[in-house]
Protein backbone atom coordinates (compact mmCIF):
# COMPACT_ATOMS: atom_id res chain seq x y z
CA UNK A 1 0.00 0.00 0.00
CA UNK A 2 2.97 2.07 0.95
CA UNK A 3 4.02 2.16 -2.73
CA UNK A 4 1.17 3.92 -4.33
CA UNK A 5 0.43 7.82 -4.36
CA UNK A 6 -2.68 7.49 -2.73
CA UNK A 7 -3.19 9.91 -0.03
CA UNK A 8 -6.62 8.42 1.23
CA UNK A 9 -6.69 4.43 1.73
CA UNK A 10 -9.61 2.36 2.52
CA UNK A 11 -9.18 -1.13 4.57
CA UNK A 12 -12.02 -3.12 4.18
CA UNK A 13 -12.53 -5.27 7.55
CA UNK A 14 -15.56 -7.37 5.66
CA UNK A 15 -14.14 -9.95 3.49
CA UNK A 16 -16.35 -9.90 0.37
CA UNK A 17 -16.31 -13.90 -0.41
CA UNK A 18 -17.65 -15.11 2.79
CA UNK A 19 -18.93 -11.42 4.46
CA UNK A 20 -17.24 -11.72 7.73
CA UNK A 21 -16.05 -8.74 9.13
CA UNK A 22 -12.47 -8.89 11.04
CA UNK A 23 -11.50 -5.57 12.63
CA UNK A 24 -8.06 -7.17 12.77
CA UNK A 25 -7.62 -6.41 9.43
CA UNK A 26 -7.67 -2.72 10.07
CA UNK A 27 -5.50 -2.45 12.57
CA UNK A 28 -2.79 -5.08 10.99
CA UNK A 29 -2.83 -2.97 7.84
CA UNK A 30 -2.05 0.31 8.97
CA UNK A 31 1.71 -0.17 9.89
CA UNK A 32 2.26 -0.69 5.74
CA UNK A 33 1.14 2.53 5.49
CA UNK A 34 3.04 5.85 4.80
CA UNK A 35 2.89 9.03 7.19
CA UNK A 36 1.35 10.53 4.82
CA UNK A 37 -1.35 8.24 3.96
CA UNK A 38 -4.95 8.40 5.80
CA UNK A 39 -6.79 5.21 6.87
CA UNK A 40 -10.29 4.51 6.70
CA UNK A 41 -11.29 1.40 8.19
CA UNK A 42 -14.28 0.55 6.45
CA UNK A 43 -16.74 -2.27 7.91
CA UNK A 44 -17.24 -3.61 11.05
CA UNK A 45 -17.27 -0.69 13.59
CA UNK A 46 -20.18 -1.81 15.98
CA UNK A 47 -19.83 0.96 18.73
CA UNK A 48 -17.63 2.87 20.75
CA UNK A 49 -15.19 0.12 21.62
CA UNK A 50 -14.47 -0.67 17.88
CA UNK A 51 -13.96 3.30 17.72
CA UNK A 52 -11.60 3.54 20.68
CA UNK A 53 -9.40 0.40 19.66
CA UNK A 54 -8.97 1.71 16.21
CA UNK A 55 -7.91 5.00 17.77
CA UNK A 56 -5.35 3.64 19.54
CA UNK A 57 -4.01 2.13 16.25
CA UNK A 58 -3.97 5.25 14.62
CA UNK A 59 -6.85 4.93 12.69
CA UNK A 60 -9.11 8.09 12.98
CA UNK A 61 -11.23 7.78 10.11
CA UNK A 62 -14.27 5.37 9.89
CA UNK A 63 -16.88 4.07 7.14
CA UNK A 64 -20.29 3.24 9.40
CA UNK A 65 -22.74 1.97 7.82
CA UNK A 66 -24.78 -1.13 8.76
CA UNK A 67 -24.41 -0.51 12.27
CA UNK A 68 -26.52 3.35 12.44
CA UNK A 69 -29.12 1.82 10.32
CA UNK A 70 -29.14 -1.40 12.69
CA UNK A 71 -29.54 1.60 15.43
CA UNK A 72 -32.73 2.02 17.66
CA UNK A 73 -31.24 5.52 17.74
CA UNK A 74 -28.99 6.50 15.45
CA UNK A 75 -28.56 9.81 15.89
CA UNK A 76 -27.56 9.00 19.56
CA UNK A 77 -25.41 5.39 18.16
CA UNK A 78 -23.57 8.41 15.80
CA UNK A 79 -23.04 10.86 18.92
CA UNK A 80 -21.81 8.27 20.67
CA UNK A 81 -19.10 7.53 18.25
CA UNK A 82 -18.21 10.80 17.65
CA UNK A 83 -17.77 11.08 21.27
CA UNK A 84 -15.73 8.34 21.66
CA UNK A 85 -13.18 10.21 19.22
CA UNK A 86 -13.35 13.51 21.39
CA UNK A 87 -12.62 11.10 24.84
CA UNK A 88 -9.41 9.85 23.11
CA UNK A 89 -7.89 12.80 22.06
CA UNK A 90 -8.35 14.48 25.85
CA UNK A 91 -6.57 11.50 27.24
Amino acid sequence: MAATDARLVGINNRNLSTFETDLAVALELVSRLTAHQVPVAASGIAGVADVKRNLSAGIFNFLVGESIVRAADPAGFIRGLVGAGREEKTC
